[in-house]
């Protein structure tokens, strides 16, 4: 990794998962290149602005991508799913659907609380991929629900956190926080056959720099950004991938 962010990601050793930490892999080559040249914390955003992100991630490994696509309904109008994937370019190839959700959470809040925020995500994209059937309708290989937390902070905890040492070991808290959840093999989804855990932070050099804190909390000498007060520290993403079952004439 570069010197703006570290990637954290939980994959499979078995089966055709390689392209899932391949992926998210670059997604963090991204996002440190995208730090230092824009000084912009890219995930600070909507969710649309994850999915964006995730898009050019996938083409830089050389897969073709589309988002927010009218999927393939007969009589009932069109249901737009966030995202696909084409692993293997073909005709009306599609092969991972996403449905993508995002939560927000506090910086350094108990396990159950992300536990929480990641179960209502999976959730609701999951009841979302079920409801429509859209990996079945477009003989997709694999569905993925996924959702990306934002990890936020105030000015004042953030003042709390005097060093990076102390920093440092709340990255490191949450990290065992999700290695443990990870390792329970409890599956996010009905049906799912692998579950993607992945977690990107910003360096304590970057968050205590002044540029940074008059940017995003307070200070004379640029306005406050109302939508931004509380900027994402990190990012935390979950998803439960599956196999869609193919129909058989």
């Amino acid at each position: 990794m570069g010197n703006y962010g570290f990637d954290w990601i939980k994959s499979p050793e078995k089966g055709d998962w390689y392209w899932v930490e391949r992926i998210f892999r670059e997604l963090s080559y991204y996002y440190d290149s995208y730090i230092q040249d824009v000084s912009e914390i890219p995930f600070n955003y909507t969710e649309r602005a994850f999915v964006g992100s995730l898009a050019i991630a996938a083409h830089k490994c050389g897969y073709y991508t589309l988002q927010e696509y009218a999927s393939k309904r007969e009589h009932e109008g069109c249901r737009f799913p966030d995202f696909w994937i084409t692993l293997e370019p073909q005709k009306n190839s599609y092969d991972v659907v996403f449905e993508i959700k995002r939560e927000k959470a506090k910086f350094g809040m108990p396990e159950d609380k992300y536990k929480e925020r990641i179960s209502k995500g999976i959730e609701e994209a999951s009841k979302y991929l079920g409801r429509y059937e859209i990996g079945k309708r477009e003989e997709s290989r694999f569905q993925c629900a996924l959702v990306a937390i934002q990890i936020q902070c105030d000015e004042n905890p953030c003042e709390k956190i005097n060093n990076g040492e102390s920093y440092n070991k709340i990255i490191e808290t949450l990290k065992n926080e999700m290695e443990k959840l990870s390792k329970k093999g409890a599956a996010l989804a009905k049906g799912e056959s692998h579950s993607l855990w992945y977690l990107y932070w910003l360096p304590f050099k970057r968050i205590n720099n002044d540029k940074f804190k008059r940017y995003y909390w307070s200070g004379k000498e640029s306005p406050k950004r109302a939508p931004y007060k509380k900027p994402a520290l990190a990012l935390l993403v979950c998803g439960s991938f599956k196999p869609v079952s193919r129909t058989t004439a």
